[in-house]
């Protein structure tokens, strides 16, 4: 019992990113596997005793799961079986281009890419734009979790832009284009009159 105890409070060892994933489909035993085979934990017998005493454990949740060099097995456990997986980030940075947030898309960690072989223009119908896609994604930071598609990200940005442009044309304006040079124009029809204004942003 002493042996036990002591193993399974031994402190976690972290190595490389500190990050361990879970896959859809893993189960306790591969996630053992995983952890011994890193050197997380040390004894491969440690866990399966552990979940014998507590069943819970067997519930685990798919997804990445930051390993604490300062917390034990248990701790550990506790995130993968509440699913309290790591969040990623990624900034739409205003002033750039569509290209360049593609590239970002393409190089942020954790994003599912379904879009590389589309054009601009074939990613603008899957969004819903009628015309380019310049100018439409707001620029903020997005958290998401591994396994989120760059198609899911591209329609949040979208959807953000959507609603601070709705949030900031006149009231009862119902008609809202935009040109060639990405210049927003709304007919409004409680003043009968045409605005124009430039998108708040690149994207």
């Amino acid at each position: 019992y002493l042996q036990y105890q002591k193993a399974l409070n031994a402190p976690l060892v972290a190595e490389g990113d500190g990050i361990i994933t879970v896959k859809r489909g893993d189960t306790l035993a591969s996630l053992n596997r995983e952890l011994v085979q890193r050197g997380v934990i040390h004894s491969d017998w440690v866990l399966p005793v552990y979940a014998r005493l507590n069943p819970q454990a067997a519930n685990i949740k798919a997804g990445d799961y930051r390993i604490d060099a300062s917390a034990s097995l248990p701790s550990l456990m506790n995130d993968i079986t509440n699913g309290k997986v790591v969040v990623y980030n990624i900034t739409v940075v205003e002033g750039k281009t569509f290209k360049d947030l593609r590239a970002s898309l393409v190089q942020t960690a954790g994003i599912e890419h379904t879009l590389n072989d589309k054009t601009d223009a074939q990613i603008a119908t899957l969004l819903g734009i009628d015309g380019s896609p310049e100018g439409w994604f707001m620029p903020e930071t997005y958290q998401f979790h591994r396994g989120s598609s760059d198609l899911e990200l591209l329609k949040r940005m979208y959807g953000e832009m959507q609603r601070t442009l709705v949030n900031t044309t006149p009231k009862y304006a119902y008609q809202v284009t935009l040109d060639k040079y990405n210049k927003l124009h709304w007919y409004d029809p409680a003043t009968q009159k045409t605005y124009s204004a430039e998108p708040e942003a690149k994207f």
